[in-house]
């Protein structure tokens, strides 16, 4: 029985290792596709990799971009949406995002924020959940040697020292378990999303029948604040409220 399931683990790292292989050499003929012009092969290609779980930050790029060579201003923004939040401080996501919204129809001024607000998102984006993971772990470690050495007494003229590693390294612990939380919400939440219908109008009610208030054009992202049935509340970025049905948008 136990070499049956060594057997079984080996099978299956090689499988593993042979579509790890497969899925870089299909991203090397996407990018190849894509410097050549390819843009409806690329885009072909890296669909296939996402479709197949490889999801990562370059590929949603890389896709983007090929949307973007190919006119289709929402698939591309869509996805540049998709690798930012993957990469939040990515400048390449950021710049080619940017030129994405100069192609589209709506403009709004956001709603502004308070200082601390910014701030606070600037640090929690700076880095991704997998790094503030890895920042709480080195911290955890610095806590129980620097407690250990405290314990046994190990060096006494430096116990002050080992006393500031202690305690600050458990509040870098704290800070950074809350900034992962809130990093790895952000990277998972299906609260945003974009418009895909060339023209939407938004209702004041969850109902066809309801008032018009204003209309969107395709390629603007919109905030999530609620859903009935087929009817999703959305919020814009100069804090306008209001109803569309769920098929015009699709979901970052």
């Amino acid at each position: 029985m136990k070499y049956l399931k060594l057997i079984l683990f080996f099978i299956f790292l090689l499988i593993n290792n042979n579509l790890l292989a497969s899925n870089i050499n299909t991203f090397k003929k996407a990018n190849d596709y894509f410097n050549n012009g390819e843009y409806e092969l690329s885009r072909q290609l890296y669909e296939s990799l996402l479709d197949s779980g490889y999801h990562e930050s370059e590929i949603y790029y890389n896709l983007a971009n090929s949307y973007f060579r190919l006119n289709n201003i929402p698939a591309a923004i869509l996805n540049y949406e998709r690798a930012k939040r993957l990469k939040p401080n990515d400048d390449d996501i950021d710049f080619n995002l940017k030129l994405a919204n100069l192609k589209i129809v709506d403009k709004f001024e956001p709603v502004p924020k308070l200082f601390i607000f910014i701030w606070l998102d600037y640090i929690m984006n700076f880095l991704y959940s997998g790094v503030w993971a890895n920042i709480i772990i080195i911290s955890i470690w610095v806590f129980l040697a620097s407690l250990f050495v405290l314990i046994i007494n190990f060096a006494p003229k430096f116990r002050l020292w080992f006393l500031f590693l202690l305690f600050s390294s458990l509040i870098i612990a704290g800070i950074s378990s809350v900034f992962a939380y809130k990093a790895y919400q952000n990277e998972q939440s299906k609260n945003k999303a974009i418009i895909f219908t060339p023209s939407v109008y938004v209702k004041s009610a969850p109902d066809p029948g309801s008032t018009d208030l204003f209309i969107l054009h395709e390629g603007t992202k919109i905030h999530i604040m609620d859903a009935i049935d087929d009817w999703i509340q959305i919020k814009v970025e100069n804090g306008d409220i209001g109803w569309i049905n769920n098929k015009d948008i699709e979901v970052i």
